[in-house]
């Protein structure tokens, strides 16, 4: 058997996979709540109005754009849910800062 690239998959394996990546799942209800408090956050930070929907959909983006920067500049994000909150809120408040850019020059 040939060395894996930590981006190859094995079929049946996909537990160890994530573990050979670094890379952990929180599954989708951990995922929403992580999401919705991170946009919550951002929108206290960036002293911003949106309804409960609006915040769950910044975390996530915010998190899913934050982390791939992290992992193309640094080749790592941060792990765990503290970590993973931090990540989603930050990039929560960069698309709220980016929106606004946008719309301000419109």
């Amino acid at each position: 058997m040939t060395a894996l690239s930590t981006y190859e998959l094995v079929p049946g394996r996909a537990e160890s996979n994530l573990e050979e990546t670094g890379m952990e799942g929180f599954g989708w209800i951990m995922t929403i709540i992580i999401g919705g408090l991170a946009g919550w956050i951002a929108e206290k930070v960036m002293s911003a109005d949106h309804g409960l929907l609006t915040n769950i959909v910044l975390g996530i983006l915010g998190a899913v754009i934050l982390n791939a920067l992290l992992v193309g500049l640094f080749g790592s994000t941060l792990g765990g849910f503290i970590g993973q909150l931090v990540v989603a809120a930050i990039g929560a408040c960069l698309l709220i800062f980016g929106y606004r850019a946008i719309r301000g020059r419109g």
